[in-house]
């Protein structure tokens, strides 16, 4: 377990693309501060969450970022494995490589930005897009057919309001 007060980096360092840091977390972390996953210095970044307990602090802002190396992309991953995650906002300062949330399970994972849960099947910054987020959501069955407005807060910035989303079944 990762305890204190002050903010984590997990940070790669190599000097081959093809090197690869993992980092993997087995319980509920109680840090009190914000976590970056960082792959900007040659090499790949990857934090697994790895048994049912494992997760980030919820009260953290997660910053992933990722930048290229000569023609290669470097990774910074958070891996969910099935498990839930909870954070406080997304943020990214460099993004020139290759940034993903991925769920790596066939067990669903929900990741909660502001309040908000949707199951996750995966989520990236879009490429050449700082701050853009893609993420591939489940719709809850709860919702009914309709136009829905929706907003996602990430790192205490909203979305514009007046967004719908359509759902048909």
């Amino acid at each position: 377990m990762i305890n204190g007060i002050g903010d984590l980096t997990f940070f790669g360092a190599g000097t081959l693309s093809t090197h690869i840091h993992t980092y993997n977390l087995a319980a509920a972390e109680t840090y009190a501060g914000n976590t970056t996953i960082e792959a900007t210095s040659s090499a790949q970044t990857i934090v697994k969450l790895n048994s049912p307990t494992a997760a980030l602090p919820a009260i953290t802002v997660l910053t992933m970022n990722s930048a290229l190396q000569s023609t290669n992309k470097l990774l910074s991953e958070l891996m969910l494995n099935g498990n839930n995650q909870t954070v406080a906002g997304l943020s990214t300062t460099t993004v020139t490589g290759n940034i993903r949330i991925v769920n790596g399970s066939a067990t669903p994972s929900v990741l909660t930005i502001n309040n908000t849960s949707a199951t996750v099947y995966g989520a990236a910054l879009a490429s050449r897009y700082a701050g853009l987020y893609q993420v591939a959501i489940q719709v809850p069955n709860s919702i009914a057919d309709g136009d829905w407005p929706i907003i996602a807060t990430i790192g205490g910035v909203s979305s514009p309001s007046g967004v719908l989303l359509s759902v048909k079944r």
